[in-house]
């Protein structure tokens, strides 16, 4: 057996233990977890704000780990390799959005946060060789949101003026690294202090400013001006500054609504500055190679905020619903596996 965290009926995350997967496919890899990351995602399940939730289903979208046993017709050279697992299911033919069978590993399929998994190997790539597994595990989800919203749907060059809101959440942390590695003029926003100053220290970006305060807009294009892009994950009435600090023709990308939908809507600006408000979820497959590809590319590491055991899942779901965190938090799976 192996241990998993699944969401109860009623939707608590409860340890328990399960049957080991096996390859159930010709094309089937069976991965022996060593760490797996929180998603804001995980975290709502537990609160029903999630569509298509399923009782007894294991939760968890980010996993690494190591290729323990393949299916016939996987390539030998699989076996042993650390890897990491690209969470897309069935995103479709079309580079511009989702199909309509498309979801997410981790609900309503079984996902990372237990110590074995059966995924195909079209959906496992190697770990960036200057990353830990503990690091690669940081990666999946928000690496790929991040990245399809900066590059993809911003259409990003260096040297642009981009704004990241909401510092400190994992898809926030990997767009203002993004956009810094790929020479851009990187600012934020946030409700900490501490949070902008960690990010000036680790990315190298130029400044940030607290969303909390009044008309934070104005101190923020005092300071850096108008911007070209705009990456925003939380939505709500900041939507309306957005139009204010846009510059002539500049882009807006939505990725999230965590403060939801916004009382006031910046039409007016919109049009008037032939501004783009463009939305973006998760990302295709070849976003996600692209993605690890531009990781490996600029050495980049992720930001882990902690590292939990298993046992104490609620404490990480905890912290991610307090938002404490900065960076990932990581969840470390058991170390004692059975033979197989």
């Amino acid at each position: 057996t192996m241990q998993a965290v699944v969401l109860n009926d009623n939707l608590e995350a409860t340890l328990k233990q399960l049957d080991l997967p096996t390859v159930n496919g010709p094309s089937t890899v069976l991965v022996r977890l060593s760490h797996a990351a929180l998603n804001r995602r995980d975290y709502w399940m537990t609160k029903g704000q999630y569509p298509m939730i399923i009782p007894d289903t294991i939760i968890g979208s980010d996993g690494c780990g190591i290729v323990v046993d393949i299916g016939e017709e996987v390539d030998q050279s699989w076996l042993n390799k650390s890897i990491i697992i690209n969470p897309n299911i069935n995103w479709g033919n079309d580079e511009h959005h989702t199909s309509y069978e498309y979801t997410i590993l981790g609900m309503p399929v079984d996902g990372t946060l237990a110590e074995y998994i059966v995924t195909d190997v079209n959906r496992i790539h190697e770990v960036p060789s200057h990353l830990t597994l503990e690091e690669a595990s940081a990666l999946p989800l928000a690496g790929l949101t991040a990245y399809r919203a900066l590059f993809v749907k911003g259409g990003f060059k260096p040297g642009q003026r981009v704004l990241v809101t909401g510092i400190g959440s994992g898809v926030a942390q990997y767009v203002a690294q993004f956009a810094s590695a790929a020479g851009g003029e990187v600012w934020v926003t946030s409700s900490s202090d501490k949070k902008i100053e960690n990010t000036i220290l680790r990315h190298n970006i130029e400044g940030g400013v607290k969303y909390t305060q009044n008309k934070w807009w104005k101190e923020l294009s005092k300071r850096a001006g108008q911007f070209d892009l705009i990456v925003d994950g939380a939505g709500g009435d900041s939507i309306d500054a957005f139009g204010k600090i846009g510059k002539l023709g500049s882009k807006i990308v939505s990725y999230g609504a965590t403060r939801g939908p916004p009382k006031v809507f910046p039409i007016y600006n919109i049009f008037l500055k032939q501004m783009e408000l463009i939305g973006s979820t998760m990302g295709s497959d070849v976003d996600f190679e692209n993605m690890i590809n531009f990781i490996h590319r600029n050495r980049l590491v992720p930001v882990i905020d902690s590292v939990y055991d298993l046992d104490d899942i609620h404490l990480a779901l905890d912290r991610m619903g307090k938002g404490k965190n900065f960076g990932k938090i990581v969840i470390r799976l058991p170390r004692s596996h059975p033979k197989l």
